[in-house]
């Protein structure tokens, strides 16, 4: 028997060390690689350095095996190795001892509950709570060398193995209770020690521990529907909180926080009164960590993000304040300024027929004088004074402006021809390419005219004035708009070719207003009052083939819109006790237009049927609206016109460019006119 031919192995302790609980096998091989003996009887292997005995071997093809498991005892030794005894079929014996030299350790580290300490607790009665340090120590009073020490947070949430570390023989491990569902009082620690060959114990700590996880939720819930003042949203805890939720500890979104209480016995439940920003959605919500919960001391987590919308007609209203007077002040612009213009060529248009028939009246008694008569010019005075309904047209661009006008006219007088009656009007369709908005107007009036001298005409009318508007922009809509009008014109011949004409007009429109945006939506009938006046000083010069026409023009007018009641839907609301007061537009106007009329196939401007003109002009015009402004510029106009051999068609074209402050303002009309 040789000692080579002895083996050793199932140890699982550190660096090869035989430990509690492993299984010494002992085998000798007497196979013919090995001691090859070939009549062994039986064998024996003596276990005694390992804590065992000797324990009878079994025979496998010559390999002989026995085993022993090791169990705690005082063995911590290196140098450990096996004696086998053999005996032969005559039954001669022989001993052999191992030379393997393991090492073996039986004697387990000892951990004691009064070694083992747990601090950390922060909450009620030194519960632990989300956030606290579970802190065990051990303290090693032991003779034996410890390697590793591990320790068990599983009952606080932790791993069941948490490696420790050592300083002056204090063994640490530590774990931080994070929100959970932990709700205990029943909690426990244990602590596992190794030694140097890796043989472990385990202690759990008697004492039994507190610990709370469960962080707090909150629910933040309010009115459902639109709010217009202070409301009040309430605050329900999933579990009892403490009472000191403050303003600071919600968050508020376009609004503030007027008060923040809890609700009269519970200890679950608070309401906060809310300021809210109209116009704007308002959130509020509880912060994370506002409160603490009474049974664990945990702060809560944060709430839901409640919304609601704060808002009301009048709001909404008063953000489009200035859009809405911009709205109703150019509306009256426009009709200011189209009531000007309409004025303006009904007083010209008079200056023209007193001056058409006194040209007449000159030319009759000249022919008269010639032919020693006194009344040849008296027939054809009423077919001269009687006109016929006669309806002509324009289309016409201006800057980003497209408009097409028209007129009508119809005539009848006396047969002195001192007095007349008139019917005229006008029509015409708008459109703004700055803001996308279409008017359409018709204008109607009914004039009578008396001829107080051979100097002076004197003129008087009433009329009416249909409109309607679609607005686009900030607010699409529409407007309706009836308007009458009375006033007065005259002409005055001041000496020979020179003229002072002017106009006195007072009129009420009554509109009826719908308009709307994303968010308001109006209506309103409201009305409004206009005074125009104006005079032009005007000379006709005539020469050879052309004639001279300077005119100096003033013109003023002022439209009053005052306070405007609105009924407005918005967020679902109704509100019809708005009211906005936009105040008054006014316009004055100073022209010196200078013309050149040229005859272009006759002798005279009188006796040609096609005619071109030239006109400088200079202007200053004064606007009051929600601002004022002052300008003055310049410009000029050429014109060219033709009318037929019957004198019942007259076409003309005029292009019109003026430069006043800071814009430049160009037209382009053609007129064609027909008569009946």
């Amino acid at each position: 028997m040789t000692a080579a031919n002895i083996s050793l192995s199932g140890a699982t302790g550190t660096g090869g060390a035989f430990k509690i609980g492993d299984t010494v096998t002992a085998s000798w091989d007497d196979t013919a690689s090995g001691d090859n003996n070939g009549d062994i009887a039986s064998l024996s292997v003596d276990f005694t350095e390992f804590g065992g005995g000797a324990v009878a071997a079994t025979n496998s093809g010559g390999t002989w095996t026995a085993t022993y498991t090791i169990t705690s005892g005082s063995i911590d030794l290196t140098n450990r190795n096996v004696s086998i005894t053999a005996i032969d079929t005559a039954g001669n014996s022989s001993n052999q001892t191992g030379t393997n030299n393991a090492v073996a350790d039986n004697i387990a580290p000892t951990v004691v509950d009064a070694d083992i300490a747990v601090s950390g607790g922060t909450g009620p009665s030194g519960a632990f709570k989300v956030g606290d340090t579970v802190t065990v120590e051990w303290t090693a009073n032991n003779t034996d060398t410890i390697d590793t020490v591990e320790v068990d947070f599983s009952a606080f949430g932790g791993p069941a193995a948490a490696t420790a570390t050592e300083s002056g023989g204090v063994w640490t491990a530590t774990y931080v209770l994070t929100a959970g569902s932990l709700s205990s009082s029943s909690l426990q620690v244990s602590v596992t020690a190794y030694d140097d060959a890796a043989n472990p114990v385990s202690t759990t700590k008697a004492t039994l521990y507190a610990a709370n996880t469960v962080s707090p939720t909150v629910v933040v819930a309010g009115p459902t529907e639109i709010v217009t003042e202070q409301f009040t949203v309430n605050i329900t805890f999933s579990e009892a909180v403490s009472s000191d939720l403050i303003a600071s500890e919600l968050r508020i979104e376009n609004g503030t926080v007027a008060s923040v209480a809890a609700v009269s016995g519970s200890s679950t439940q608070f309401t906060a009164a809310i300021d809210p920003v109209l116009g704007n959605s308002v959130l509020v919500q509880v912060l994370a960590g506002a409160v603490t919960n009474t049974a664990g001391g945990n702060p809560n987590t944060a709430s839901n993000e409640f919304t609601v919308f704060a808002g009301s007609v009048a709001t909404a209203f008063d953000e489009y304040r200035e859009e809405i007077q911009q709205v109703l002040v150019d509306e009256a612009e426009r009709s200011l300024r189209s009531a000007l213009s309409s004025n303006q060529r009904m007083t010209q248009d008079a200056r023209q027929r007193f001056i058409a028939d006194q040209r007449e009246r000159e030319a009759c008694a000249e022919e008269d004088a010639a032919a020693a008569e006194t009344s040849s010019c008296e027939t054809g005075t009423v077919s001269r004074n009687n006109v016929p309904f006669d309806v002509d047209g324009s289309f016409e661009i201006s800057g980003g402006t497209l408009s097409t006008r028209g007129n009508f006219f119809e005539q009848t007088g006396n047969y002195e021809g001192t007095y007349r009656r008139l019917f005229f009007g006008d029509f015409d369709i708008q459109h703004d390419a700055d803001t996308d908005s279409t008017t359409a107007t018709l204008t109607a009036r009914v004039a009578w005219e008396h001829l107080l001298s051979e100097q002076t005409m004197l003129g008087y009318f009433v009329g009416g004035e249909l409109a309607r508007s679609t607005l686009n922009g900030t607010f699409d809509g529409d407007q309706d708009r009836f308007g009458v009008t009375a006033g007065g014109y005259a002409v005055h011949q001041l000496a020979e070719q020179v003229y002072l004409d002017g106009f006195l007009t007072f009129g009420a429109g009554r509109n009826d207003l719908e308009m709307a945006n994303d968010v308001l939506a109006l209506t309103s009938d409201y009305t409004t009052r206009t005074a125009t006046a104006g005079a032009a000083l005007s000379g006709v010069y005539e020469y050879e083939q052309y004639e001279f026409h300077p005119e100096l023009a003033f013109s003023y007018g002022k439209t009053w819109i005052g306070n405007v009641e609105f009924t407005g839907r918005a967020y679902g609301l109704v509100d019809d006790t708005l009211s906005l007061d936009a105040g008054s537009v006014s316009i004055a106007n100073l022209t010196l237009r200078p013309e050149v009329i040229w005859a272009l196939d006759a002798d005279t401007v009188a006796e040609s049927k096609s005619q071109f003109s030239f006109a400088p002009r200079l202007i200053c015009e004064s606007r009051h609206t929600v601002r004022r402004t002052d300008d003055c510029g310049g410009g000029g106009e050429i014109g060219l016109s033709s009318q037929s051999d019957d004198g019942l068609s007259h076409a003309e074209f005029r292009v019109i460019m003026d430069r006043v402050g800071g814009s430049t303002r160009s037209s382009y009309a053609f007129n064609l006119e027909h008569r009946f």
